[in-house]
């Protein structure tokens, strides 16, 4: 006969040591799943809701207490949430990083465009004062990369203009704000969830930031 499996909508089964009585009942909470062995040593095993994180609950054995402290901290920082408030919290923040991420790829790929037309312009600039003053033998070399600046500039000629880089850039901003806020109300009771999240975020900033200075040194 199979052990009885315990699931997060069931009513677990009472530990007789207070010490396991918080670690069950966060673990139901998280959406662990408990198989009640009921064996003389043996209270049972209790399974994260992915299935890959684990514990085993002990009925009397020595250090028990220590490890009913380890496995609260390990349903605490599992990255597998259950189904419900949690993960629609954590799939909410990550959405909004996807929308940063994908802000901030544009606005690269602007001032990719927008730095080229800038450095084509300055060329044709310098070559017209060039050609004003050159010696006639120089001249149609001069020609011929005026040429070459002016096929440069054709090409980026649809860059996007740095008002509308900026206007991205304080989109990305604040979706990883609103990410930051979600993963931060997930992360007393879930840091495992939140951890990535939030490292995301802290590198989505400093991206925007880099970004942010580019832009700047462009508009000078």
């Amino acid at each position: 006969m199979s052990a009885p499996r315990y699931g997060p909508d069931d009513t677990w089964p009472s530990h007789e040591k207070k010490h396991w009585h918080e670690p069950l009942a966060e673990a139901c909470r998280a959406g662990w799943t408990l198989i009640y062995v009921n064996a003389a040593h043996r209270f049972g095993v209790v399974t994260c809701p992915a299935g890959q994180h684990t514990f085993e609950v002990d009925k009397t054995a020595k250090g028990s207490e220590t490890k009913a402290k380890e496995a609260f901290k390990k349903i605490r920082w599992c990255e597998h949430p259950p189904a419900g408030h949690v993960r629609d919290q954590r799939d909410k923040s990550r959405e909004l990083l996807d929308v940063a991420d994908q802000l901030a790829v544009e606005v690269e790929q602007g001032l990719v465009m927008a730095e080229a037309k800038q450095d084509a312009q300055e060329v044709l600039d310098r070559l017209e004062i060039q050609l004003n003053t050159a010696a006639c033998n120089v001249e149609e070399a001069i020609l011929a990369e005026q040429e070459a600046a002016l096929q440069a500039a054709v090409e980026v000629e649809h860059a996007p203009d740095p008002p509308v880089l900026a206007e991205k850039l304080t989109g990305a901003a604040a979706a990883v704000t609103g990410s930051e806020s979600i993963a931060k109300s997930v992360k007393p009771r879930h840091p495992g969830v939140a951890k990535p999240l939030l490292d995301r975020a802290n590198e989505l900033r400093g991206r925007i930031g880099q970004l942010r200075s580019r832009l700047s040194a462009l508009q000078e």
